[in-house]
């Protein structure tokens, strides 16, 4: 992604966000990121507006001193990774025009599943207190979805069948029976799979799954005969295998390179 242009917008929120040590961009209507996010989540508008906090920093206060502010932007994605968002945090931005809500390692629960703003399109709960019962309220929104092995349950998992696919799925702290679980569920584009807990008993169920365009491997704990297997299996798709450490890290990467001051 390295020279992909954002638009920074110097105003009082994205100071506000800058001085808790997080970022704010807006993307360029134009730039190959913003169509790529734009195809993942199926929305129309390219103008994107990203509220950045990948390591920590903000907490439920400051959301709602800033919660007006916010509710003002269009299309945006809100990258709130910290143990001190809550449901209290989310509730003043029910009504903001979100359509990326990545709250990973946050403290939120079921009862922000029930608020959701209505334009959301991805999310992220994994390690958060939301249960397998709150992603069963995600029926139709959003198209993609970002959880834990412990929220992927078999009750979950047949909730999900419901829907025609997901554009992108990330099952992070995945086991075989999460590889069962995904073998049931229709993914368009991304499936990414993280865990050392799937192993070589989740290879009869990796052979029923349907096909990824794209499918990404972290931490598992196969052998390379294995290994080579799944990618007889899934040739035509893009197989990538690595470690979280990597994958973290070009997340953050990617991030810094697309900026152009």
């Amino acid at each position: 992604m390295a020279g992909i242009l954002f638009l920074q917008r110097d105003d009082g929120l994205q100071q506000a966000v800058e001085v808790q040590g997080g970022h704010y961009y807006e993307f360029d209507s134009n730039s190959v990121l913003s169509r790529i996010v734009v195809q993942l989540i199926n929305r129309r508008s390219t103008r994107l507006h990203w509220i950045h906090f990948f390591d920590g920093g903000v907490d439920d206060g400051w959301l709602i001193e800033h919660a007006d502010e916010i509710n003002d932007r269009p299309n945006l994605l809100l990258t709130l990774r910290d143990p001190a968002i809550s449901d209290a945090g989310l509730a003043p931005l029910a009504g903001a025009d979100v359509f990326m809500y990545d709250l990973q390692g946050s403290s939120v629960t079921d009862a922000s599943l029930n608020k959701l703003p209505p334009s959301l399109q991805y999310l992220n709960v994994a390690r958060t207190n939301v249960t397998d019962a709150g992603v069963q309220q995600l029926v139709s929104v959003p198209t993609g979805l970002t959880i834990d092995g412990r929220q992927l349950t078999e009750n979950s998992a047949s909730t999900f069948t419901t829907r025609s696919f997901f554009n992108s799925l990330q099952i992070l702290d995945a086991t075989n029976e999460s590889i069962e679980h995904l073998s049931q569920i229709s993914v368009r584009h991304e499936l990414v799979i993280q865990g050392s807990g799937v192993t070589s008993e989740s290879l009869p169920a990796f052979k029923k799954m349907p096909k990824p365009q794209r499918l990404v491997l972290i931490d598992v704990s196969l052998a390379d005969k294995e290994l080579d297997e799944l990618r007889t299996y899934f040739r035509g798709s893009q197989f990538e295998l690595t470690n979280w450490s990597d994958f973290e890290n070009q997340q953050r990467q990617a991030a810094k390179n697309s900026v152009r001051r």
